[in-house]
């Protein structure tokens, strides 16, 4: 992937590479967040994305192996399955509460939500949304401009 980069001479150091880089790393961050649950295992993370910016050939590696697991577990998971609600813990220690199916969902259209909003070299303001529903059913949403520090 780094070749590919390298080869269309985008300069590893420029910061639209380094947003790119972030937002691979906040969707994969969150599909292996939503994997944890759906294992019945604790995800392990405090935060919706990696410390720093990881280079793309490790986050290319990283995002094969989450959608192996995917396509895995979607080979064994029943419909009785995919309705049950399974209680989770978001990386600031709300708890939350989801269908498998709805798990799926969000790891899958997370992921498109962000890859459509990659930045543009002209500088354009990316839109952040967050939506999450508490165990008690509540929801919380926040639209606006990306952070400044690109963290999603």
């Amino acid at each position: 992937m780094d070749d590919a980069v390298d080869g269309i001479g985008i300069d590893p150091a420029c910061a639209e590479l380094t947003t790119i880089a972030r937002l691979i790393g906040h969707y994969q961050v969150v599909a292996r967040i939503f994997a944890g649950p759906l294992a019945g295992k604790p995800h392990g993370f405090t935060a919706d994305n990696f410390a720093e910016a990881v280079d793309l050939s490790t986050l290319a590696a990283g995002q094969a192996e989450v959608d192996h697991w995917y396509c895995d577990y979607l080979e064994t998971v029943t419909e009785q399955q995919l309705a049950e609600p399974l209680p989770f813990t978001f990386t600031d220690g709300d708890k939350g509460l989801m269908t498998r199916a709805e798990m799926l969902m969000h790891a899958a259209l997370h992921a498109g939500y962000h890859r459509g909003v990659m930045p543009s070299p002209r500088g354009i303001p990316m839109p952040s949304i967050c939506i999450r529903r508490s165990q008690n059913g509540a929801g919380r949403a926040h639209k606006g401009p990306a952070p400044a520090d690109n963290r999603y």
